[in-house]
């Protein structure tokens, strides 16, 4: 069995490389993303923002995207106050937008779900 080539090393050194690149412009695009996001939640007048999941808990990769936790006092249901918020947020990268009133927050709180995104989340924004 022979080995491979110079040039087969060379093509997987380029690949390698373009990996690395794709995975920094991404890594770098979340946290510009993150940020716009976030400004953009706190002009529609959010009490509360909070940064959970995957890209806290380890080195951003290529399938990593944003969970928020968003507090909003609006009238509108669950499922029209999530689209809302995609349609004024218009995510760049892929993101799970969770958005509840500051009642349904009071009463979630000590859920697991909530109480681990709150506990081990990063709160990017409270009024």
């Amino acid at each position: 069995m022979k080995g491979i080539s110079i040039l087969e090393q060379d093509e997987t050194t380029r690949i390698r490389q373009r990996l690395r690149e794709r995975r920094e412009a991404y890594r770098s695009a979340l946290f510009d993303e993150l940020d716009r996001m976030t400004r953009k939640a706190i002009d529609v007048g959010v009490t509360k923002i909070v940064l959970f999941g995957s890209l806290l808990h380890r080195q951003p990769d290529l399938h990593t995207d944003l969970d928020l936790l968003i507090v909003w006092e609006t009238e509108l249901g669950f499922v029209d106050r999530v689209k809302e918020f995609y349609r004024l947020l218009q995510p760049r990268v892929p993101a799970d937008l969770l958005v509840y009133t500051p009642e349904e927050m009071e009463r979630m709180r000590h859920t697991p779900f909530v109480a681990q995104a709150l506990s081990e989340g990063s709160v990017l924004y409270e009024a």
